[in-house]
């Protein structure tokens, strides 16, 4: 058998090479005091008892009496081949009219100007092993222009192996004090993002923001160019209506796959207004995206969760919010702890149980964070646990 090894990402500076304790730690059974406790970092070879303690570690919940295993996100094990072993596999879905095979949650990469290399390369590499194989990027992210997309692109080397096994998006039209849907900025800003992420083609560009001076016949023809040219391989928005998506089609020949919109618990108009359409005085049946949800699945159009833990339009999370979401939180922390996951998780799961299978971006640049996060995609919510979740948000069932 071979014998492991483990790499750290990021390595952890100035501390001793055999092992060394981290103050805190967090594990997949929800926040809650008992789940600060020492991780073990190692490196070099291990021990068959340094393994069993390393990669097994228990937490134990002094008041269910119950075991939760907590994985390490930073660690990442190689065997003798030296070939990655992913630590767990997510749940994937294939993009209609593609062969672009996907995982449910998506690394957006917007906080990453600051960020040194070392710590961009493990926070992808955290993203590969708890199954994320799709990132997106924007043209707009940064402090200027396609900034975040070259710190991705100098920090990221991947082998063609490695760059056909992932799923590259970056979006554009939004530049400063307007929106340009132009063909001339839509070629151009296409050439500056695949310059900036060192890669000869996209998988998808979607249109940000809606421009509401867009002539339909530009877009297609940037559209036609890009995909001849093998620049761009598939097409999408953010933020758009379905009468947006239609007039767009009027004149685009190629499939919009994806719209990228917000969604979360408590900001989830375009699924609020459908159950509970018509009912005159009743805020939450005022139809605010046009029936964005049913023209998805009607059209073959993958939606794409972004802000999944925001109030509303970045009022601050609702996760750990008693003040405005105590009832929620009480029903999230509840779940957490049945399927061993965090809040975070049970968060990420009310968006993907949704059969119209939504994606999540999540853009945290913390690892723990994410694989926490990210483990929600699994979780297989009932319908009662949906709709309570719901409820418990203040939304209404009449």
């Amino acid at each position: 058998m071979a014998q492991a090894t483990v790499q750290l990402s990021p390595p952890a500076e100035g501390l001793p090479v055999v092992f060394q304790e981290l103050s805190s730690g967090r594990s997949r059974c929800g926040r809650y005091p008992w789940l600060v406790a020492p991780r073990r970092l190692f490196s070099g070879r291990l021990s068959r008892a340094q393994r069993k303690q390393r990669v097994d570690p228990m937490i134990r919940h002094p008041a269910l009496n119950r075991v939760c295993r907590e994985p390490h996100a930073s660690a990442r094990v190689f065997g003798r081949s030296g070939e990655l072993r992913h630590s767990r596999t997510m749940k994937s879905q294939t993009l209609p009219n593609t062969n672009l095979e996907t995982s449910s949650i998506l690394l957006g990469l917007m906080r990453i100007s600051s960020m040194t290399d070392a710590d961009i390369r493990s926070l992808v590499g955290g993203a590969r092993d708890a199954g994320i194989n799709f990132f997106d990027h924007a043209d707009i992210y940064g402090a200027e222009p396609h900034e975040c997309e070259k710190r991705f692109g100098d920090a990221v080397t991947f082998s063609a192996a490695e760059r056909a096994a992932v799923t590259i998006q970056s979006k554009v039209g939004i530049r400063s004090g307007f929106w340009d849907f132009s063909t001339e900025h839509i070629l151009r800003s296409v050439d500056e993002s695949l310059a900036a992420l060192q890669t000869d083609y996209l998988d998808l560009l979607l249109l940000h923001r809606p421009d509401t001076l867009v002539e339909p016949d530009e877009v297609a023809a940037a559209f036609d160019e890009l995909q001849s040219a093998g620049k761009v391989r598939n097409f999408g928005v953010s933020n758009h209506t379905p009468g947006q998506i239609e007039l767009l089609k009027s004149s685009v020949r190629q499939p919009l796959i994806v719209n990228q919109v917000q969604l979360s618990l408590t900001h989830a108009p375009m699924i609020t207004a459908g159950m509970s359409a018509n009912m005159a005085g009743l805020e939450q049946s005022v139809d605010r995206g046009n029936g964005i949800i049913d023209h998805a699945r009607l059209n073959g159009i993958t939606l794409q969760a972004w802000s999944p833990f925001q109030r509303g339009f970045f009022d601050g999370i609702f996760l750990g919010d008693r003040e405005t979401y105590s009832a929620l939180n009480d029903v999230i922390d509840e779940l957490a702890v049945k399927y061993e996951v965090t809040p975070a998780a049970i968060a990420v799961a009310w968006i993907t149980r949704h059969p119209a299978n939504i994606q999540v971006v999540l853009g945290t640049t913390n690892i723990s964070h994410m694989t926490d996060a990210a483990a929600g995609a699994d979780v297989p919510l009932t319908r009662p646990e949906w709709y309570r979740l719901f409820t418990s948000a203040g939304h209404v069932l009449p």
